[in-house]
Parts: structure tokens; C-alpha cells; sequence
């Protein structure tokens, strides 16, 4: 898996990568790949571990060739315009309070038959870094594509709840929803075990490099994948 301007990307510091690696050592659960439009935020106490589907064509200045889609040359050369986009537009806070993305990377997603090349969507991997567990935590997306089908997301986030049972929520989020409170009252949260059970949210996931060999790294499972 290939970072901003490198094999890992130039924002991935020293204290921010071992939390990244923690995030990519889980034991998998089966193998698959982060659907498009897809996402998850998973919270461990006081890291957010977030994987996102981003569509090329809600990103500027990126798509040389107009062809919504983007290659590896394509990545590496706008890696820097690239990472500003993401971190504008993929915001994580604690009521209202920003919270940083650390240890950022980013890969060219295969499409629906797995085949590698120019891609019409980039995975970003990153970690939330929380002052303390989040009492409040939000998730603002704001990076839309220009097909109907790029213009809203499947997400879900996962957590302990006060009782130590894992708990999930799933939402959408559009253009006009992009801004969602996570595990509000007001929404429906799904209990996924009784407290004290273990709970393993994590999956191997497959990034092909740029020279077409699978790296097998492990990542947030996408629930919403078959399988």
C-alpha cells in the first residue's frame, strides 16, 4: 500500500505510524476489499480508526487526464493536493472540537471485478487521535462525486459502550446530511454482543501496489460487504 509521496505518507510521523500498524496487525476475519462509497470509523477508546471510499471526481486538480479516474503516476505526482483535500474534507470531532488525522495513507481502489489500474476511487486509511474517549463524536464528510451514485456514502462506526458491549450505528450520509453525531439518542444502535464479549472489527484487506502485486494489510471491516 502506497502513501502520499511514498510508501508511507509524509504526514504518517513517528508517534502516529505504530498506531497505524495497530490498526493494520487486527486479526483478520475474512478477506475483501472496502466497497465504493463505503466507510467505517471504529473507536477504541481514544483512537478513531477510519477507513473511507473517496471517488476521484470530488477531488481538484488531481484527474490530469479527465478521465475521473486516477493512476499511480497521478497519485504520487498530486500526493500533496491529494492529502489537503482529504484532511479538508473528511472531518472527525468530539462535540465540536477538531480532531486531528494522524499516520494518513492512501491506495488506488480496484474496481467491482478486482482489477487494478487507474481507479475511480482512492482508500484512505487514518487514526483519530482524542484528547480523551469521546463523549460526543462526529463525522463530517464533505467530498462528493459527480455521478449519483458518488454522492452519498454507507458508513458505520463502531464502539464499547458505557456497559462494555460492542455496539454499531449505520448511516447515509449526502450532501445535505454530511454532518452526522454518532451514536445519538436519536438514531437506532445496534448492539452486536453482550458486554464483555470480544469483539473484532477489523479485516484483511488487499491494496494493490503500483507495480500490480497484492499487499495484503489489514484493515477496517466494511460491514456492509458480502460475505
Amino acid at each position: 500500500m502506497r502513501g502520499l509521496g511514498g510508501v508511507v505518507s509524509r504526514c504518517a510521523t513517528r508517534p502516529a505510524l505504530p498506531l497505524l500498524l495497530a490498526l493494520l496487525m487486527a486479526q483478520p476475519l475474512s478477506a475483501h476489499l472496502m466497497e465504493h462509497q463505503h466507510g467505517t470509523l471504529n473507536l477504541v477508546e481514544r483512537r478513531g480508526y477510519l477507513v473511507l471510499s473517496v471517488p476521484v471526481s470530488a477531488l481538484r486538480g488531481v484527474d490530469d487526464n479527465r478521465d475521473r479516474r486516477i493512476d499511480d503516476r497521478e497519485l504520487q505526482r498530486h500526493g500533496a493536493v491529494i492529502e489537503r483535500q482529504l484532511r479538508a474534507g473528511v472531518r472527525i470531532s468530539d462535540d465540536s472540537v477538531p480532531v486531528r488525522l494522524e499516520g494518513l495513507l492512501v491506495n488506488l481502489s480496484p474496481d467491482e471485478q478486482h482489477r487494478q489500474g487507474p481507479a475511480t476511487h482512492l482508500v484512505m486509511l487514518a487514526v483519530a487521535m482524542f484528547e480523551a474517549t469521546p463523549r460526543k463524536p462526529q463525522i463530517d464528510i464533505r467530498l462528493f462525486g459527480r455521478l449519483p451514485a458518488e454522492r452519498s456514502y454507507r458508513f458505520a462506526a463502531t464502539r464499547r459502550n458505557t456497559d462494555g458491549a460492542p455496539e454499531q450505528e449505520t448511516l447515509t450520509i449526502t450532501p445535505s446530511t454530511r454532518r452526522h453525531e454518532l451514536f445519538s439518542a436519536r438514531r437506532a444502535v445496534q448492539r452486536l454482543a453482550p458486554a464483555g464479549a470480544p469483539i473484532n472489527r477489523f479485516s484483511s484487506m488487499k491494496f494493490p501496489s503500483a507495480s500490480h502485486t497484492a499487499l495484503n494489510m489489514t484493515g477496517m471491516l466494511d460491514p456492509f460487504a458480502p460475505g
